[in-house]
């Protein structure tokens, strides 16, 4: 499948229901990448280029963004979506879901935090990104006990 969106793409396991607005029952699936412009999600079915959706990404405790989507792409897993009429609101909380965050307390929630953007699945990989994150932390709490 071709790249369609030019917004980088994070590789991010979220729960998303894609509602055909036919008013059928949502469709749970799992997000397999997701940027600022769409998304791809694996397990959906029955969809065609152009169609138009409702998704809610997130939920589970979690923040919740409902907004509508083009199918611009099918794959042999699933679908590959294209956000539209995104509002200000959805946008930013969009922004919130895909920004790495980490209140650079704890080292474990700052390599869980941070491994979505980091695409190693090894454990020198793994190694790598928390030696990153305890340096960063390092780094930042040495500026802000000087600064």
């Amino acid at each position: 499948m071709q790249e369609t969106r030019p917004s980088q793409r994070v590789s991010f396991r979220l729960g998303v229901d894609v509602l055909h607005c036919d008013g059928a029952t949502p469709r749970r699936c799992l997000t397999r990448d997701i940027c600022i412009d769409g998304l791809f999600a694996t397990g959906v079915q029955g969809l065609a280029v152009g169609q138009v959706v409702h998704l809610t990404i997130g939920g589970d405790g979690g923040e919740r963004i409902d907004l509508d989507a083009r199918v611009v792409g099918l794959g042999s897993d699933g679908a590959d979506f294209e956000f539209v009429g995104v509002g200000t609101q959805q946008h930013e909380a969009l922004r919130r879901m895909l920004t790495p965050n980490w209140s650079g307390t704890y080292l474990l929630d700052g390599v869980v935090r941070m491994a979505p953007w980091y695409r190693e699945n090894n454990l020198a990989g793994w190694l790598r990104l928390t030696s990153l994150v305890s340096d960063w932390h390092r780094l930042t709490q040495r500026s802000a006990l000087t600064g």
